[in-house]
This record gives structure tokens, C-alpha cells and sequence, in this order.
């Protein structure tokens, strides 16, 4: 790997954090390096993240298209656990890892249960009160 290279990767493995700015003017080549290096980087840290106690990654881009190539990238490279938060995806690779379907899927704790028992309950309480007030 090129010595420049190398730093850059140390850089923004120690730092946590991926900061990019580039123009429109940029070539596609380039914006492609930078979504394959994005995609390596995010992998590593993947890779190390119980070494490293890491948290979630947060991904945030200026389009939609852009964070569904990201998205695509990653899921393609093997990465399963992803959501993506927001509506307006056009990626059919990405339909079912939307934080509205990943909820869906969800089958709830056995804590979750009984809370979601509990306040049905408590809200029948309510109703119950309710209509006996409203009809006398």
C-alpha cells in the first residue's frame, strides 16, 4: 500500500469519523474511490469492533443515491446488519433492510409482551371509565 495511503487509513481509523468534500465537478472514477475506500474502512471497523468497543456506524450522505450505493456496496461485501432510516429508496436490494420492514420482521421480547399486555389492559381500564361517563 502507498505510504500516503496507509496514513489515511490510520487517520481515519483513529479518529472514528469520515469527513469527505468533493465537488460535482469530481470525476466518476474518483467519487467511486472514495465509496470503495468507504466501504474498506467501514469493514474494518466492523472487523474490530468488539477489540474497539464500538458502537453502531452511522452513515449519513447528501442524496439518497449516494447512501443507496453506499448501502448496496456494503450488502454486497457481505455486510448483513444493516437499516436504513428514510422512505425514498429506489434500491430493490435495500427494500426489506428499511427500518419500517426490519420492525416489521421483529418478533418482540417476551418483556415487550407483557408491557404491550399490560397497557392494552390498562387502556381497556380507561375505555371501560370512559363510556360510563359519557353515558351515565
Amino acid at each position: 500500500m502507498v505510504g500516503c495511503k496507509r496514513l489515511w487509513y490510520q487517520f481515519v481509523l483513529a479518529r472514528h469519523c469520515i469527513y469527505y468534500s468533493y465537488s460535482y465537478s469530481n470525476s466518476k472514477l474518483s467519487i467511486a474511490w472514495l465509496l470503495i475506500n468507504n466501504v474498506k474502512i467501514i469493514k474494518a471497523l466492523l472487523h474490530s469492533r468488539k477489540a474497539a468497543d464500538l458502537g453502531p456506524i452511522i452513515c449519513v450522505c447528501y442524496t439518497n443515491h449516494a447512501f443507496d450505493q453506499l448501502l448496496e456496496h456494503l450488502v454486497k461485501n457481505g455486510v448483513m446488519q444493516v437499516i436504513r432510516l428514510g422512505l425514498r429508496s429506489k434500491s430493490d436490494l435495500l427494500q426489506n433492510l428499511t427500518l419500517r420492514r426490519v420492525v416489521e420482521k421483529a418478533v418482540p421480547t417476551k418483556t415487550e409482551n407483557i408491557i404491550s399486555g399490560n397497557t392494552i389492559g390498562i387502556l381497556g381500564e380507561h375505555y371501560e371509565k370512559l363510556k360510563i361517563y359519557c353515558l351515565g
